[in-house]
């Protein structure tokens, strides 16, 4: 293995000129951090080589911040570090990072599924429920959104004539959605 600190921040560096982000440059992108913790570039890479593998662990959200905090701008690396608080049940840290990112694009479908689901999961009911409100006004076919939408009305325990259609669609999509069904009964 390469040991020389000059050594590995010139790969480092080389590897990042040349937008090298597969897992083989991990190492050395983990070893230029070990030797200059603020090497951005090396941060920025792990952040790419993250995303890329699709990673959500305790090790890749480390990364993800540390990324963000520098390079705040990457959208990418802020959507996915959104998620991975989801994954690791950081509903607070993911609802603040939906809510910073929609101040840069507050169309982005995806971004406002993900305030609404970190939200919903966060027994937060009455935001999920407005976000999921105003997704399917944009898309009403949405499957994803409609089950959702049915699932925040079923924890808020409604059972008016509108909670009552969304059951209603909810259950042709999927009609093994137990909770939705027994409040639909209802």
């Amino acid at each position: 293995g390469v040991q020389d600190p000059e050594v590995v921040r010139g790969l480092a560096t080389a590897y990042y000129a040349t937008d090298n982000f597969t897992p083989e440059s991990e190492r050395i992108y983990r070893e230029a951090l070990r030797t200059d913790p603020d090497n951005l570039d090396a941060l920025k890479a792990l952040g790419r080589i993250t995303v890329q593998q699709n990673r959500m662990d305790a090790d890749a959200m480390l990364v993800l911040e540390k990324a963000f905090q520098r390079e705040s701008s990457d959208l990418a690396l802020g959507k996915h570090l959104a998620h991975t608080y989801v994954k690791n049940e950081r509903y607070d840290d993911a609802i603040r990072m939906a809510q910073r990112l929609l101040e840069q694009c507050a169309d982005d479908e995806n971004l406002q599924k993900l305030f609404a689901e970190a939200s919903l999961r966060n027994n937060q009911l009455d935001e999920a429920i407005r976000q999921y409100e105003h997704l399917l006004k944009q898309h009403p076919g949405d499957r994803e959104t409609t089950v959702n939408l049915a699932f925040a009305y079923v924890q808020k325990q409604r059972t008016d004539d509108t909670a009552g259609q969304h059951y209603e669609q909810a259950l042709r999509i999927d009609a093994n959605l137990a909770p939705v069904r027994m409040m639909f009964a209802r």
